[in-house]
């Protein structure tokens, strides 16, 4: 189904998820402590999307779109978790608010609905197409005007 390269590709996902979820579980039972909360949900993000593109990579038609677009469920929500782990971490908490995060948040649930949906619209990825490259198989995409926006809002937290 997949080659050789493509093993080591799936390999390092898997065990970069398997860290990613350690160091959440971790930071999870240490949640009294700043920044503890968001960098557990950081590395919660950071497993999805890993984990998630590892399952894409041995995939072909219907369900590796299927796990392509789970995947930004992890992608959208990382950097939002990451500045509100920043803050918590220094002391900035009032970036930390329920009413802060709910407004963070928009912009991550707005892009997960516009990935799920994009057939509609093409507003995350206008076209794609299926490549091989050095025996795995990725998603070439043409990307839509929602997509830099997400990536403006998302470099931007960072």
């Amino acid at each position: 189904m997949f080659g050789i390269d493509a093993s080591i590709h799936v390999g390092l996902l898997a065990g970069s998820s398997l860290v990613t979820a350690g160091l959440g579980a971790h930071a999870w039972r240490r949640r009294e402590n700043p920044g503890a909360r968001p960098f557990a949900l950081m590395m919660a993000a950071a497993t999805v999307w890993s984990a998630c593109y590892a399952v894409a990579l041995t995939q072909a038609g219907g369900p590796r779109l299927f796990w392509e677009r789970a995947q930004w469920f992890g992608i959208a929500a990382l950097p939002v978790c990451f500045f509100l782990f920043a803050m918590e971490y220094t002391g900035r908490d009032s970036y930390t608010t329920r009413r802060a995060m709910a407004v963070l948040a928009v912009i991550p649930a707005v892009t997960i609905l516009l990935v799920w949906t994009n057939p509609a619209h093409q507003l995350i990825w206008r076209s794609y197409e299926l490549t091989e490259t050095n025996g795995i198989t990725v998603i070439e995409q043409w990307l839509g005007g929602w997509y830099w926006l997400n990536l403006l809002f998302a470099y931007g937290l960072v």
